[in-house]
């Protein structure tokens, strides 16, 4: 249920965000939930949610948990959200395996999904060539490894995404 925006909470965590929460309206007990709050203090009582008592938020605490979170999710009926995670799980696999016709389509089906996406009509070429011209990976060079620099391009007229995958060693 998105009672009090629970649901849309527990999706913003999934992302890897935090969530504002009032831990005093809590009651300590687990049969009465009159918002989201107490609902989210509950899950940090028996440890599904870290609460970070300086920003008064709660976020999910490790990878595990985030696992508990969508297999629950997964036998709701929360479809929409379990479809998406599994639409992004499959275009970062494809990403990762340099896959661009994969990450284009994937991409494609993001787009018919959000249409307020705007996009540059830019070449893929051009737009890898941006992100080292413009040294957009000097923000990471304390990192050391291998990146993958990805480049799409979304033509206006037949609505179709191309992507292009670099390698790319820091």
């Amino acid at each position: 249920m998105n009672m009090d925006g629970l649901k849309d909470a527990v999706i913003k965590m999934l992302a890897g965000e935090s969530e504002k929460i009032n831990t005093g309206t809590f009651e300590n007990d687990m049969t009465s939930f009159a918002t989201k709050d107490d609902v989210l203090t509950l899950l940090v009582h028996l440890g599904y949610l870290t609460y970070d008592s300086e920003t008064e938020e709660v976020s999910i605490p490790n990878r595990e948990v985030s696992k508990e979170y969508l297999n629950a999710i997964s036998t709701m009926d929360w479809d929409e959200v379990s479809k998406s995670i599994k639409a992004s799980q499959k275009l970062l696999e494809s990403l990762w395996n340099m896959n661009g016709a994969a990450v284009a389509d994937g991409i494609d089906k993001a787009h018919n999904e959000i249409s307020i996406l705007r996009y540059n009509d830019k070449n893929v070429d051009g737009a890898i060539s941006q992100l080292k011209s413009r040294q957009y990976v000097e923000a990471l060079k304390d990192y050391k490894g291998n990146l993958l620099l990805v480049g799409i391009n979304y033509d206006k007229k037949t609505k179709e995404h191309l992507c292009e995958i670099e390698k790319w060693k820091l």
